[in-house]
């Protein structure tokens, strides 16, 4: 266990749910997406999803225990997730236009080397 942190208080941006839906036209496909609990301190995220598009329409994809990875429309979902109260929002993520290359794979050690060629770059 020499990798776990004390714990610590952690600050994040975040949409608040009942703002997902005005967001929706902002988000992209490949975006990341966190979803925050509203009563708990010891977990930053409740669920991670992806947001898909086809067909030029947004789709929340997820894996479930019970259906495996689901694709559901972005409203539905959003609707679906605002009435259990549980969530505060969701935090996104968005890997960065320069670095997101289809079928590309990033390997951990190659992250540092990335790094510092966008900060070269003024990235």
């Amino acid at each position: 266990m020499q990798y776990v942190k004390p714990d610590r208080k952690l600050t994040i941006d975040y949409v608040p749910m009942d703002m997902l839906l005005m967001v929706q036209d902002s988000v992209k496909a490949g975006d990341i997406g966190a979803l925050i609990y509203a009563n708990r301190d010891d977990v930053f995220s409740a669920h991670m999803v992806l947001v898909a598009e086809k067909g030029g329409k947004k789709y929340i994809r997820e894996a479930t225990s019970k259906k495996g990875t689901i694709d559901t429309p972005y409203e539905e979902w959003v609707n679906t997730m605002k009435v259990t109260n549980k969530y505060l929002g969701m935090a996104f993520m968005r890997v960065r236009d320069e670095l997101n290359k289809p079928g590309k794979i990033i390997l951990p050690w190659e992250i540092h080397r990335l790094k510092a060629r966008l900060d070269e770059d003024g990235g």
